[in-house]
């Protein structure tokens, strides 16, 4: 081969800085989208078993399985954003393959006033007051079936006029399960749980005076209504009715009621409690977190065939008693990290509720 030959077919070969380049980047690619292929089998796979549990024909009477998700913002977050992708992409499409109805409960988990970063989002309390609520208001629910006298004051107290007519809902007397992802989510769970069952039941309803200030008959309007008298009786009447400060209602407190449903709590002693699930989720942020982000963008299979699994033992009702020394312990290493700034998850212990008590098994 000649040499003009040889020096013309070297100059189409590009370089081997070109080569290392385009090799790694199409080497790249090709892993990432294998890796993606292989994510899609797997939930396609969680998914078919989880669909199997949908098939199962339900009778007439009977509602479907309802669950109760909390999506909070995780430690060192200020919004629900990463909480609400992760619950989008790894839960909800096992949940709905399985025919599992859900509410969603979206809480912003932090002072909205406090913008300091220093554990925010941990052991706040709005994730434990809401549950703690939600359960109370089904066990007031169950006791105005079986003691309508509680429904009637209820309604006496909170209106006005005391004719209320409340708006008809469809009867629903479950008690929903609670799906908790993350560990403060979950332990904040586990609290208002045990807060709803330790606690009184009774409520206290504030009832506004229904009078307003400017609904009050002034002095003269009074007057003009009275039998014709001399001034000196017109006088002297304008002057008793002069309302004071006292008598204005726009300055009187609300009347408080308190309706006493503890008295009746104990014909709810074997009503079951809801059970408790948590799903993991290895959120992390800050700069420390790039390698892994990196590494995550090319290798997501280990999450999502943790995520789904952990989705699927919800779907199929995997559950086992509470055991507060291993349950307690799950992602407990993830305190250590900056975001919780040194702060723990506390979990409230009381034999009462947690010997009655059931969580999904999703860790092993």
């Amino acid at each position: 081969m000649s040499q003009p030959l040889l020096q013309k077919v070297r100059s189409k070969i590009p370089s081997r800085n070109t080569l290392i380049f385009w090799g790694s980047v199409f080497g790249l690619a090709s892993y990432h989208f294998y890796n993606k292929q292989r994510c899609k089998e797997q939930m396609e796979s969680v998914k078919k078993r989880a669909s199997a549990l949908a098939d199962v024909p339900m009778s007439t009477t009977d509602l479907p399985k309802k669950v109760c998700v909390i999506v909070s913002n995780q430690p060192g977050e200020f919004s629900t954003t990463k909480t609400m992708e992760h619950w989008r992409k790894y839960v909800m499409p096992v949940f709905y393959a399985g025919a599992l109805d859900y509410d969603v409960i979206e809480i912003e988990n932090h002072d909205k006033e406090n913008n300091q970063n220093e554990g925010v989002g941990i052991m706040e309390g709005f994730v434990h007051e809401y549950v703690s609520n939600s359960i109370k208001k089904h066990l007031r629910d169950k006791l105005e079936t079986l003691y309508p006298e509680l429904k009637n004051q209820r309604l006496a107290a909170s209106s006005s006029d005391g004719n209320e007519i409340e708006q008809f809902q469809v009867p629903d007397d479950r008690i929903l399960d609670i799906v908790a992802i993350g560990r403060n989510a979950f332990a904040e769970s586990f609290n208002g749980i045990v807060d709803a069952y330790t606690t009184s039941l009774d409520l206290v309803v504030e009832k506004p005076v229904p009078a307003q200030a400017s609904e009050i008959p002034t002095p003269v309007d009074l007057a003009e209504n009275l039998p014709s008298t001399t001034t000196e009786e017109k006088t002297e009447s304008t002057i008793e009715e002069t309302p004071t400060a006292e008598q204005n209602p726009s300055e009187l407190s609300p009347i408080k009621t308190t309706i006493e449903y503890s008295k009746f709590a104990p014909s709810l002693s074997e009503e079951p409690l809801p059970a408790i699930a948590y799903l993991q989720i290895k959120l992390r942020s800050g700069w420390s977190s790039i390698p892994k982000a990196i590494y995550r963008f090319f290798n997501d299979y280990e999450y999502t065939k943790l995520y789904s699994e952990q989705a699927l033992r919800v779907v199929l009702d995997v559950k086992r008693p509470w055991n507060q020394e291993i349950d307690t312990k799950w992602d407990i290493e993830d305190e250590k990290l900056k975001p919780w700034h040194g702060k723990n998850a506390i979990f409230v212990e009381n034999p009462s509720v947690s010997d009655k008590l059931n969580v999904y098994s999703t860790i092993e």
